[in-house]
């Protein structure tokens, strides 16, 4: 009977661990799902979290592209009122990063070759030395000291480099058109010098130059000198329509000192040609 009791107690007490032990476990369960649950929900959250910084992101990016371009178009509007401010007497005056390199308006001689042909006339004016050439025709050559008469036209051939903006370098030859009355031949003469402007820019512009000569006529006359030497001085004014075209008027006052001491003044027109 004792031991019929002792067993009843142990079924008893087996059935109320089993029971403690299902209960303990089921709690474990629960808070394990719990525990998943809410590491998914903060899993969640950051995945959701990560798209709206990059949105932020972004949004910063383009709004600082969008101030660079602002910028830029400051910028721009900056240059293109300089340029308009850079315009002096309908004349354009531009830089480099500005405009074309052969701009049509642009007049700056600087680094272009030159050609330029004119037409002229001279007047002689001559004191004749006592063993030179008759420096006009007459029955009474002793007679003659001093002299003065109207030259032969002439046609003058000029070829030069500008080697700075105001500057050219020229070389000249001068054909008469006419033979010279006491040399029966027409006179030729070959120079070489400088010609400055009193402007780069501008349409119209005063110019001034000096020239070397050497004379060479060839004659049989008596006490005639083939070769002469001497000096050319000119001034004007030019007319540069547009950047590879000028049309002056000029004076010049040549002296030739071997034949008989000369004053040449002259007056002349002509073209010049300018490239590239």
């Amino acid at each position: 009977m004792r031991a019929w009791i002792w067993s009843v107690v142990w079924l008893v007490g087996v059935g109320v661990s089993g029971s403690a032990y299902a209960q303990s476990g089921e709690g474990v369960s629960e808070t394990g799902a719990t525990d998943v649950e809410a590491n998914d929900a903060r899993a969640s959250d950051s995945d959701v979290g990560e798209p709206a910084d990059t949105s932020a992101s972004e949004a910063v990016e383009n709004a600082a592209s969008n101030a660079d371009e602002d910028e830029d178009d400051d910028v721009g509007s900056v240059d293109a009122d300089d340029r308009a401010a850079r315009r002096v007497g309908g004349v354009s005056v531009y830089d480099d990063e500005m405009a074309p390199r052969f701009a049509w308006d642009d007049r700056d001689h600087e680094f272009m070759g030159v050609l330029r042909i004119g037409f002229g006339m001279p007047y002689l004016i001559a004191i004749k030395y006592a063993d030179g050439p008759l420096c006009e025709p007459t029955t009474e050559p002793d007679d003659q000291t001093f002299c003065a008469r109207a030259g032969e036209p002439f046609l003058d051939l000029e070829a030069g480099f500008a080697f700075t903006h105001r500057l050219e370098v020229v070389g000249a030859v001068t054909l008469s058109l006419d033979e010279d009355p006491i040399a029966l031949a027409k006179p030729r003469a070959f120079g070489i010098g400088i010609r400055g402007y009193t402007s780069d820019e501008a349409i119209v512009k005063g110019f001034f130059g000096a020239r070397l000569v050497l004379d060479y006529t060839s004659s049989d006359a008596d006490d005639w000198s083939n070769v002469d030497f001497g000096v050319r001085g000119d001034f004007g004014i030019q007319v540069d329509p547009i950047r590879w075209l000028g049309i002056f008027l000029q004076g010049a006052v040549g002296i030739r000192l071997l034949r008989g001491f000369t004053f040449l003044p002259e007056a002349s027109a002509g073209l010049q040609i300018r490239f590239p």
